[in-house]
């Protein structure tokens, strides 16, 4: 409440230091303590008054009143210091939110960003190389680009000539007429330090409470920059960019905004510098050219040390502090191979064998360090093309602890190698590939005290969840008319596999609310409506994506379909692809326009109504096996088309067949099913 301002016992204040940063928010974690304190030295000196003094000992109630009443004001002064901390964020977090709304139409590509950068203490000093094409089919009169507020633009120029820009905050504002199809280069210097409050705006600042599997709280910090360390994402807005990181009216709808980027930096032998792409050094100076256009840059320099293995064509680093080679001593008996064999029966398991890129680096972070989950994004932002941060000294992993037991194994190999394999594979699958994660429990008496106020049965969503990465990165379907089409199309086979993963189908919760909502709102009012609950609008998506999946398996099969998505996402790897492209190569295949249908299932509040009758079912054995014979009519009374999907399961997989019926169109229908099924 009120920022923790009343939190006496401080349980909600973050309490760890990184041996890295140190404390997060030291100032503001003195100022509330000391409120606390002087206002309980000035109340103790008041209640003097209560007590019977020694006769004839000088006494002066009017100097202990007033030294009373001087600490309590000097207490209600620094708990108004601690809440004027926090509020005169939210202000400027808001005035960041204004400029990024009151500019989200005016959209440019940023094909291409070279940049030059140096750093001194908590100041950096970058000089950018822009080229921007204007992919959109109107006229731009100004150019938009984003960067962080507390950074000052020194020079602004297209072939050494300076051009009239304006600043609005985070916004510049570049006079500059750019037509259809035509390219600008323009050159950026600026230097200044980073405001991180333009982070995460999509996240109110009172919704963190910490880490829910332990009673510690780490506190957040969205950025380094200091003389020790820096970690920069492209949330903090570090260097120029043409598309906001996220859309704050529906971050549902983000664009994606693929760039070729290089990266020139002082070299500093003591030091590592991480960030993405091959890195080429030539004296002092090192350069990072990405190996193919990214959705963002991100930058971290430490005193780092490193390992490194190979896998299947691309390169598994693994960087940690010095001195500080916590996952070393935790897997001491473990060789290359053997880790190699552990990461080659996950990917087989998991289906991870297409990764997009060259290396994966794991980078151990201050434990300070946060970046909030995003259910659209389904991960957090310690997920980055090729690189995935995670936690000092491992605190926050989680070590799943299920999965087949190899019982030859477990009797033949030594012990304690065995059991640093089971914790191996352990920290991969619960940290890095369960999505949703129980709790940790822990048998230390003290720590499952302290976890008391905690409820250690619920579940939480992982920040390290990597799956995304091998799919969500590469690729992104634009459509101006349908924003959302890309989050569709990404989630839908997530969707309908868990839709559809059992019989009877499940009642998922808020369901009926969102149905109810369909009947007299489109997709289109629905992500307009700001009042719309979460957990409505969320179910919602899941209900359309269902729609859309059912009508392209009306006229698809499933093998044709995932293998169709596949081959689209590698042949159109690392761009923007607009949604006609996709509409285009599927409506080669069938001769069906698509395009009409989508737009419906956009922007129609209308609803197919089905009428089903003389429905007949026939079982007939012959031996073991046993034959379904299904029939039924069905007529479609409503004013729209619509699909309706037959399951049949018991003990074997799941039996799915789609039928699209148009308005009025009645069909009979008859299927047969063979295998061991019992009636």
């Amino acid at each position: 409440v009120w920022q923790d301002t009343y939190d006496f016992l401080g349980l909600t204040l973050p309490n760890v230091f990184s041996r890295l940063s140190g404390h997060p928010t030291l100032n503001s974690f003195l100022l509330q303590r000391f409120s606390f304190f002087l206002l309980g030295i000035g109340f103790i000196i008041i209640t003097t008054f209560s007590v019977q003094r020694l006769s004839n000992n000088p006494f002066s109630f009017k100097k202990v009143l007033i030294s009373g009443i001087i600490f309590i004001l000097l207490g209600l002064f620094f708990s108004w210091s601690h809440l004027n901390t926090f509020q005169q964020k939210e202000k400027k977090r808001s005035q960041y939110r204004s400029v990024f709304t009151k500019y989200e139409h005016q959209k440019v590509h940023m094909d291409s960003l070279e940049l030059f950068y140096s750093q001194k203490g908590s100041k950096i000093h970058v000089s950018s190389n822009i080229v921007l094409v204007n992919t959109q089919n109107i006229t731009l009169h100004r150019i938009v680009l984003y960067l962080n507020p507390q950074l000052k633009v020194i020079a602004l120029k297209e072939k050494n000539t300076s051009l009239p820009f304006s600043r609005e905050l985070q916004a510049i504002l570049i006079e500059k007429t750019i037509y259809p199809g035509d390219s600008l280069r323009l050159t950026i210097d600026y230097n200044g330090t980073i405001d991180e409050n333009i982070c995460y705006l999509d996240i109110p600042l009172q919704s963190y409470r910490g880490q829910k599997n332990t009673p510690f709280q780490y506190g957040r910090k969205y950025l380094f920059l200091q003389d020790n360390y820096t970690l920069l994402l492209p949330e903090a807005l570090w260097y120029p960019t043409a598309v906001p990181p996220t859309n704050l009216k529906r971050p549902e709808t983000l664009n994606l905004d693929f760039t070729a980027y290089t990266l020139h930096l002082p070299y500093e032998g003591y030091r590592k510098i991480i960030t993405q792409g091959d890195v080429f050094q030539k004296g002092k100076q090192v350069r990072f050219r990405s190996n193919q256009k990214l959705p963002g840059l991100t930058l971290c320099i430490g005193t780092y040390e490193m390992k490194k293995i190979w896998q299947d064509g691309f390169s598994i680093e693994l960087y940690y502090f010095k001195k500080s080679d916590f996952f070393a001593h935790q897997f001491s008996l473990l060789d290359e191979k053997s880790v190699k064999n552990i990461i080659y029966e996950i990917q087989q398991n998991n289906d991870l064998f297409d990764y997009p890129y060259k290396k994966l680096a794991f980078v151990e972070s201050p434990i300070t360090f946060d970046s909030p989950i995003r259910k659209w994004k389904e991960t957090s932002d310690f997920i980055q093309p090729e690189i995935v941060f995670l936690p000092e000294q491992g605190t926050s992993l989680y070590q799943y602890r299920g999965g087949v037991i190899d019982m030859h194994t477990r009797q033949t190999e030594d012990p304690q190698k065995y059991r640093q394999k089971e914790k191996l594979r352990g920290y991969i699958n619960g940290s890095l590939l369960l999505q949703n994660i129980h709790f940790y429990s822990s048998n230390d008496p003290i720590e499952a005290l302290f976890c008391l106020y905690r409820k250690i049965e619920e579940t939480e969503q992982s920040p390290y969840y990597i799956r995304p990465l091998f799919f969500d990165y590469t690729n992104y379907i634009t459509s101006e008319e349908i924003p959302i089409i890309n989050l569709v199309i990404r989630r839908m086979k997530k969707e309908a596999k868990r839709y559809y993963s059992r019989t009877p189908l499940p009642v998922i919760e808020h369901t009926q609310p969102g149905l109810n909502y369909l009947q007299e709102h489109s997709l289109e009012e629905t992500l307009q409506d700001t009042l719309l609950p979460p957990v409505i609008l969320e179910r919602i998506i899941s209900q359309k994506i269902i729609n859309l999946y059912n009508y392209f398996h009306c006229w698809f099969s499933e093998e044709f379909l995932n293998s169709f998505f596949t081959d689209f996402e590698l042949t159109h790897r690392y761009q923007p692809t607009p949604l006609d492209t996709l509409t285009s190569a599927l409506e080669q295949k069938i001769g069906i326009e698509l395009m009409p249908y989508i737009q419906k299932w956009y922007k129609d509040k209308e609803h197919p109504f089905f009428k089903i009758r003389d429905v007949r079912f026939l079982c007939q054995t012959s031996g073991n096996k046993k034959t379904w014979k299904i029939h039924f009519k069905i007529k479609n009374s409503g004013k729209t088309g619509g699909s309706i999907a037959t399951l049949i399961t018991n003990s074997g997989p799941l039996k799915k067949a789609f039928f699209w019926l148009e308005p009025e169109e009645s069909k009979e229908i008859k299927l047969s099913y063979s295998g061991k099924w019992s009636p």
